[in-house]
């Protein structure tokens, strides 16, 4: 497997502080990564479809507009949101927590950390 963090910076673009852990068990802490004054967003806008039982459905519709989100940096990788991920093909140095099964969840089932990231390739 490449070491791909080797001499790179990771700035954290979304809400939260990521604690990355191990895949050993126990998990060991690896590293904290901090949140910024920034974060990356897409822009969304709610179209309604329809009431399921007295219940609105609704979809999130993305608008393709992306904000907070830097022009690259040598030697920067950026971590967004799986939907900023997602939205923004044509970027190869934007990461996002995999929080999927992969994660540490504390026993209320909340994220404590990820063991991953997900980027496209």
């Amino acid at each position: 497997m490449t070491d791909l963090l080797r001499n790179v910076e990771l700035v954290n673009l979304t809400p939260h502080d990521i604690d990355v852990f191990s895949i050993n068990v126990p998990p060991q802490l690896l590293m904290r990564i901090a949140k910024t004054d920034s974060i990356a967003r897409v822009e969304m806008t709610e179209k309604e479809l329809g009431v399921i039982q007295g219940c609105p459905v609704f979809a999130k519709v993305l608008s393709g507009t992306i904000s907070g989100l830097p022009d690259p940096q040598d030697g920067v990788l950026f971590v967004v949101s799986t939907m900023v991920l997602d939205a923004v093909k044509e970027r190869s140095d934007l990461l996002s927590p995999d929080t999927g099964p992969s994660c540490i969840r504390d026993s209320s089932n909340r994220i404590k950390g990820i063991t991953r990231f997900m980027m496209r390739e």
